[in-house]
């Protein structure tokens, strides 16, 4: 797992194995129950982790906690988790350091934009815990792969195409 430093979206991880955290628990025990996955997972044994929710009741404003070794960060009533995410990355001394987790498309573009590493909730998910929870497309049936011969006659259409415009 890239960076030393891991920044997670937590509520967005949440959500991204449905499965994993029963929607009529609280979002107290959901918390809960992602913290104690986030410490057992072997891949971030040696890496500093911060997970940042949204609110943070019932402090009035934005509140920091230690869960065994990992920091948890309430954004406040006033803020929202996005917001703290993308102002950590902005005042990074090394945001190439930083490895952020969400499904967010702004904090993606943040992060990228100033070098960090970026990985999607889902694909975090897989690479914690590969197994533990099937992908959320799981009803969908897998797609047959196209047979040789159509393959052919999109490779000969596609390169065709590009014939054409290296002539132009």
């Amino acid at each position: 797992m890239k960076g030393k430093k891991i920044i997670i979206d937590g509520y967005n991880l949440i959500k991204s194995p449905r499965s994993a955290f029963p929607a009529s628990g609280s979002l107290e025990a959901q918390r809960d129950h992602l913290l104690r996955i986030l410490e057992s997972a072997p891949a971030l044994r040696d890496k500093v982790v911060t997970v940042v929710f949204d609110g943070g009741e019932p402090f009035p404003g934005p509140h920091t906690q230690k869960h065994g070794r990992i920091r948890l960060i309430f954004s406040g009533p006033q803020k929202q988790a996005d917001d703290v995410i993308q102002g950590m990355i902005r005042r990074a001394a090394h945001p190439g350091e930083l490895h952020i987790v969400t499904s967010d498309r702004q904090i993606q573009y943040t992060a990228r934009d100033h070098g960090a590493y970026v990985t999607d909730s889902s694909i975090f998910w897989k690479m914690l815990h590969p197994g533990t929870a099937p992908p959320d497309n799981a009803d969908e049936k897998p797609v047959d792969p196209l047979p040789d011969r159509e393959v052919e006659e999109w490779l000969k259409m596609f390169q065709n195409r590009s014939d054409e415009e290296n002539e132009n």
